[in-house]
């Protein structure tokens, strides 16, 4: 996916906030060095356990202000394995997610959001 990043946020300069057709958020930057402003081609990766989510109706997003602390993620179930893996588009991406223990009625083709503490940002070169 291709986003700009705007400006450099945390201590260490490891967040970014950044915009994308997905819309305006921030994540943690796990690429080697400082990222510069500007346009780079990136994969995201949601960390940690996602508690919950909503079946919802409107356009993939990734939206949020590192400020709130929550970045909130709206895509497609495009799979589901025997797992509990599901597979979520999101824009051009997709994102590899743990299905929520309470979860019902996962099925291909509906809509989710939900938030996450942050979002990690892999860099990429094509």
């Amino acid at each position: 996916m291709e986003i700009r990043v705007e400006g450099l946020v945390g201590e260490a300069a490891d967040f970014v906030t950044f915009t994308s057709s997905l819309g305006q958020a921030w994540g943690r930057w796990c690429g080697k060095g400082v990222p510069s402003v500007g346009n780079h081609t990136v994969e995201f990766d949601v960390p940690g356990v996602i508690e919950s989510w909503s079946e919802v109706k409107g356009a993939a997003a990734i939206v949020g202000d590192y400020r709130d602390g929550i970045v909130l993620v709206r895509g497609v179930i495009e799979s589901v394995d025997e797992d509990g893996v599901a597979g979520l588009r999101v824009g051009t991406d997709v994102l590899l997610i743990d299905v929520p223990q309470n979860a019902e009625r996962v099925r291909v083709g509906m809509v989710v959001e939900f938030t996450a503490e942050q979002i990690d940002i892999y860099p990429y070169f094509v």
